[in-house]
């Protein structure tokens, strides 16, 4: 099919017992077809309250319902008789139709199956604030029962002192309300490490000590330095051993990790000026006497020690988290918990799904490339054929009722990938979709754009397509413009992206006044000046742009509030 064939078969009447999944990037026009869908599908008589729609705000699920209030209203005006009836009982009605976010709408069918769910009646929300305080009072609770033994958590200790119990404590709270919210989060850890106790670590770093210095001593009183160096040899060894116990024979236990650590750090910059200036300049090409200078061997100690401290973290991190869930009193849940708690019903009760299945005809889910693994899973559930659901077995394995399911997503979009978005999901989907056994299954993939003109549509596929084929289990295909063109661009009009070879500070700032001072955009279609409200700076830190020199002709502007900017410490 072509382009416009496959834009007509989805929503058209003929595919509403389909299953299908739209792959299309930005301006691809993937809300009008949603919304195109849906109004067909109440033309054919399907009620508005048999049809969900999920998305990602509750901003996006507001426009959503805006705009299909005023399609079926335009509608209206276009129909009669029968069909034009179920047009305005739809209007009536349209709030019965669920539109909101993936979390509303899980907490939305809990509520109406609480004790299925082992929940409370009038189940609420926890709010943000409310979740990790009631988790940090939690977790202070659990302390004082079971506090940690302050000897295996030897690798907090950021000096040579006596480690505080009020390090670990803080140390393990911060772990501990990273991990409370995600019902799904996995402990992974090596048990090989449950009886290794942190003196196993300190005398393990104390023996490598031992062999650095041994060669170090050795390097320069053997002569693999050259003779040139043997008349300082002595002042050398005898500068560099001060950072050594006395007699390296004997273990001697105030040489813990930690000091080990900073000794072997304050030799190697006592060392590194002599290196520098003296090895390298006449010995360059000796790798072996260059080797002297730097502990290698010490990465492996360094290696045991962060699996230790995971191993030892994650064991008391997952009682704390288990005892934590287990102590949950059902009034009230997390965004995460609201997940949890609807996969965990509708994966373990027949009656649940059965329900919800009854009520709920056609499921519609935009930016499908964000969800997660639970997400995903708990759609699965609400639109699985039932009757080939084999108990205990992969949901990701039975295949869905028809017209169950319409999704519409774009991988090169997916970006959250730190709320546990997995583009590999999105791709298990696709594969599904494309299974010729899942008959009633359709998957479709389109090019047009209708938001942006053929230049930045030709870089937007010039820099993604080496970046994804091959990558992501993904094969790229290219965006066409199908965007009106201006009848007129006069040559002060800047189009599609550009590229600075000198992204310096002084270089920006010329661009932007250079911009300001003479080139025009579109603006609705309207050609008009560029104006510094119109820039967005993305800096390192918000402090970048005013501590240099070379930002001052901007600044002005910037303090006035008339260019945006935001530091972007992730990048």
């Amino acid at each position: 099919m072509s382009e416009e064939q496959m834009r007509s078969y989805i929503i058209d009447k003929d595919s509403y017992d389909k299953n299908i999944l739209v792959e299309a990037g930005a301006g691809a026009g993937k809300t009008r077809l949603i919304i195109q869908r849906v109004i067909g599908q109440i033309g054919a008589g399907i009620p508005v309250e048999k049809i969900v729609l999920i998305t990602f705000t509750n901003a996006a699920a507001n426009e959503l319902y805006e705009r299909i209030q005023a399609g079926l209203t335009e509608n209206i005006a276009k129909c009669s008789g029968e069909e034009k009836k179920l047009y305005e009982n739809a209007v009536m009605n349209l709030q019965r139709m669920k539109i909101s976010t993936i979390h509303s709408f899980c907490l939305s069918m809990l509520s109406e199956q609480p004790f299925e769910a082992d929940l409370h009646l009038g189940l609420k929300l926890a709010e943000d604030g409310e979740t990790k305080q009631a988790q940090a009072d939690f977790f202070e609770r659990y302390y004082r029962t079971n506090g940690a033994n302050i000897e295996d958590f030897g690798f907090l200790n950021s000096n040579q002192y006596k480690l505080r119990d009020s390090r670990v404590k803080n140390f393990l709270m911060e772990t501990f309300l990273e991990c409370a919210e995600y019902r799904d989060v996995e402990f992974v850890r090596d048990k090989s490490y449950d009886s290794v106790t942190f003196d196993t670590i300190n005398k393990l770093a104390y023996k490598e000590m031992c062999n650095y210095r041994d060669s170090l001593v050795r390097a320069f009183y053997n002569g693999a330095l050259g003779g040139k160096y043997e008349d300082i040899a002595g002042f050398v060894v005898g500068d560099v051993t001060k950072f050594f116990p006395d007699n390296m024979n004997v273990y001697d236990p105030k040489y813990n990790y930690v000091k080990v650590c900073a000794n072997l750090k304050a030799c190697k910059k006592f060392l590194e000026p002599f290196n520098k200036t003296k090895i390298k300049k006449d010995h360059p090409k000796s790798n072996e006497n260059m080797a002297i200078f730097s502990p290698s061997g010490f990465d492996n100690v360094k290696k045991e020690n962060a699996l230790y401290a995971l191993n030892k973290t994650a064991t008391y991190i997952e009682q704390a988290v288990k005892a934590y869930q287990e102590s949950e009193d059902g009034e009230s849940v997390s965004n995460d918990g609201l997940l949890y708690h609807t996969h965990e019903l509708l994966k373990n009760s027949s009656e649940a799904r059965a329900f919800f299945k009854n009520k709920y005809s056609c499921i519609y889910i935009d930016e499908f490339q964000d969800t997660d693994v639970m997400q995903t899973e708990l759609l699965l559930y609400l639109c699985a054929d039932d009757s080939k659901l084999i108990a205990g077995g992969d949901i990701w394995q039975c295949p869905l009722r028809d017209g169950a399911l319409f999704a519409v997503g774009d991988p090169k979009q997916s970006i959250y990938g730190f709320r546990d978005a997995d583009i590999r999901l999105y791709n298990k989907m696709k594969a599904k979709f494309q299974n010729n056994n899942e008959k009633n299954c359709e998957f479709f993939s389109l090019d047009y754009n209708f938001r942006s003109d053929e230049q930045l549509i030709a870089w937007v596929n010039e820099k993604f397509q080496p970046e994804i084929n091959g990558k992501y289990g993904m094969t790229y295909s290219d965006m066409i413009s199908k965007a009106d063109k201006p009848a007129a661009v006069s040559d002060d009009v800047i189009r599609g992206a550009y590229f600075v070879k000198d992204p310096g500070a002084e270089s920006v700032a010329k661009i932007i006044s250079d911009l300001v001072n003479g080139r025009k955009i579109f603006d609705n279609g309207v050609e008009r000046p560029i104006r510094y409200s119109d820039f967005l700076l993305l800096l390192w830190n918000f402090d970048y742009c005013f501590c240099m020199d070379s930002f001052k002709c901007i600044r002005s502007y910037l303090f006035a509030g008339k260019i945006c900017c935001f530091y972007c410490d992730f990048l």
